[in-house]
């Protein structure tokens, strides 16, 4: 995400649940200091709300953003002028503004933010905000070490949303989308509100039309008249966009290079030359001991592995949690049972990094003979999908297949049982963990074994890891459960 010869901030706004990446908001006015700004990036309005971890946010670069399966649906003749300073180019949720140049004579100020709501959805939204504070007070509120509860407040009574749109893929419905940003924004939105602005093959893109836009009773004077300004040019802006398939979390691994060395399962030095040289697609296939639906798919990719022989592809595992003797030796039983003869390794340093899972086991990851990742990866037990994804990738097509939930399996307890681990597959004690359906949430903590359980009617709930103990990463990812009594494993990164 770019924006020209302008200064960024980052504010903590819980109301949006949201942290909101600041544009410039004048071109000759002072802008907010950026290492002030800095200071406040840990604070936040209420505890048991926390957003700081920048990282879940990341701003892209310049890359080509239509997958070749989309290319054609591009709009060449909306591209940016090279001319004009005002582009606000945001990959990830496939839409390129060219801003009015009133964005850059405020006397407040806007911010732009976008998220990928949802792996498992194909779900992506961004929100234009405005601050109706003057930039001279916004400076003060971020020098200080601390805010106030009544700064803070203060700060989040005055940001209000101009534009909100959203983008779901492979043809999934606006209520996934309403529903995954209710969940993130804290909000109650409705469908009806959705108005479809754009369809690029299978992605529809939506703005969201607010009945009464949040904190606008809090706008006075020459604020709100610049917010009334700047929403009365969404249309002409959203009509002056470029939009391209949105840019999921997934999609970045493909072209990362992977490399290193490791064992099998027998204590067989072995590396990844090794490994995907012997073939023209080699499909990675991560999972772990306790993992149900991992465990229950082995004999049929003992079968994919065999089938794709004529094809000079395969299959190879590597079991996460295979990094101490008991593990590697419940492996190899586990193995044993399901007749499985692929190769078999351990996890090496690093390898959480480049085979990028989000949480969701199990995934399958597809690397060429160079050891370059050359498609989206598959998460969960997809066994249907698995030699149609490789052919598209012989192919030189990459699949637009959903993603799958694939890290929950049925259970006969009676409850949902919600597992928190860390990398090394440690339980993690004293997790809060929200557990949501129909806008009614509960909250569990996680006990010494890093379970938390909910006794609630069969059905399909949303589950997010709200708070971790000291020491751990924000974990963003919101997962659904069964339709059924299941576990649950979440996965979260130590800091």
């Amino acid at each position: 995400m770019k924006k020209k010869a302008f200064s960024r901030i980052i504010v903590v706004i819980m109301a949006l649940c949201l942290v909101l990446t600041a544009a410039a908001c004048g071109k000759d006015k002072e802008q907010p200091d950026v290492s002030e700004a800095d200071q406040v990036e840990d604070e936040a309005y209420d505890e048991d709300n926390v957003y700081d971890d920048d990282e879940d946010y990341e701003d892209y670069e310049d890359e080509e953003t239509a997958d070749n399966d989309e290319e054609d649906y591009t709009d060449e003749e909306d591209s940016a002028d090279e001319e004009d300073p005002y582009t606000l180019e945001s990959d990830s949720i496939g839409i390129t503004f060219h801003l009015p140049e009133k964005y850059y004579e405020l006397d407040g100020y806007w911010s732009y933010k976008d998220a990928e709501v949802s792996k498992t959805e194909g779900a992506f939204f961004g929100q234009i905000s405005y601050f109706g504070l003057p930039v001279e007070e916004l400076n003060e509120l971020f020098a200080k070490d601390e805010m106030t509860d009544e700064e803070s407040k203060r700060l989040y009574d005055h940001v209000v949303p101009v534009l909100l749109v959203g983008a779901v893929t492979n043809d999934e419905p606006a209520e996934s989308l309403i529903t995954m940003m209710n969940f993130e924004l804290d909000l109650e939105l409705e469908e009806k509100n959705l108005v479809l602005i754009k369809e690029l093959g299978t992605t529809h893109f939506y703005k969201y039309v607010y009945d009464k836009a949040p904190n606008i009773e809090n706008l006075e004077g020459k604020f709100k008249d610049e917010y009334d300004e700047l929403v009365s040019l969404n249309d002409e802006l959203l009509s002056g966009c470029t939009y391209s398939k949105p840019k999921s979390s997934a999609d970045v691994a493909i072209g990362t290079k992977v490399s290193f060395t490791t064992t099998d399962l027998d204590g067989n030095t072995i590396s990844s030359d090794d490994i995907f040289g012997q073939n023209e697609i080699t499909m990675v296939n991560i999972w772990a001991t306790w993992c149900g639906y991992c465990v229950k798919e082995l004999p049929d990719l003992e079968k994919l592995n065999t089938a794709l022989e004529a094809k000079n592809c395969g299959v190879i595992g590597l079991c996460g949690d295979a990094d101490s003797n008991n593990e590697i030796m419940l492996a190899k039983a586990l193995l044993n049972d399901a007749k499985v003869t692929y190769l078999n390794i351990c996890p090496f340093d690093g390898w959480s990094d480049v085979f990028d899972m989000g949480g969701v086991w199990p995934a399958s990851f597809f690397v060429d003979r160079s050891g370059t990742i050359i498609a989206a990866p598959l998460f969960g037990a997809k066994v249907s999908l698995y030699e149609r994804y490789i052919d598209d990738a012989l192919n030189g097509e990459v699949s637009d297949i959903p993603a799958g939930q694939g890290n929950s399996y049925e259970n006969s307890e009676g409850m949902y049982r919600i597992r928190v681990v860390n990398e090394s597959m440690d339980p993690v004690e004293g997790a809060m963990v929200q557990f949501c359906s129909d806008g009614t949430c509960k909250m569990g903590m996680t006990d010494k074994d890093g379970i938390a359980t909910f006794s609630d009617p069969p059905g399909e709930y949303e589950v997010h890891v709200q708070k971790l103990p000291e020491g751990y990463k924000k974990h963003t990812t919101a997962y659904k459960t069964e339709k059924q009594y299941s576990d649950m494993v979440i996965v979260v990164e130590r800091e």
